[in-house]
């Protein structure tokens, strides 16, 4: 059972690990988001041995909020999502006015995408309140 594991484990290391390491690395240059956390997780959990199932640990908004705002600044994947139309597709392929022509690829970039001030005013900076509704404290 471990070998299955690790085989299903060790491929998403690489993404997973780069993931953490903005994680932190957005935490520890950002002091209120770190302490906002911080409260977050010790008011849910009273030590480490209690993070143990997925419903407490979903409770934890802020959490989430963090990790979503750390994989759209840094995401740890950077190719390009190719797509190309369905070759039995009868009506032309529009993309925001342009035709495109039968069997283009077509892509996008979740780094420009994530970066695009129309969809995340301010996309530069690490605001992880933008993730949060305002029932949970701020809005999306």
């Amino acid at each position: 059972m471990g070998i299955i594991n690790t085989k299903y484990i060790l491929p998403g290391g690489t993404t997973l690990s780069a993931a953490l390491s903005s994680l932190f690395f957005y935490l520890s240059s950002h002091p209120t988001a770190y302490t906002l956390l911080a409260t977050e997780i010790r008011d849910t959990f009273s030590s480490g041995l209690e993070i143990k199932t997925l419903a407490q640990l979903s409770s934890c908004k802020y959490l989430r909020a963090c990790i979503d705002e750390t994989l759209r600044m840094s995401p740890p994947f950077l190719a390009t999502f190719w797509r190309e139309p369905y070759s039995d597709h009868t009506e032309p392929f529009v993309v925001d006015g342009p035709v495109i022509p039968r069997g283009t690829m077509v892509g996008v970039n979740p780094y420009c995408v994530m970066h695009n001030e129309e969809y995340f005013p301010k996309a530069f900076a690490f605001q992880p309140e933008r993730w949060l509704t305002s029932e949970e404290g701020s809005f999306r």
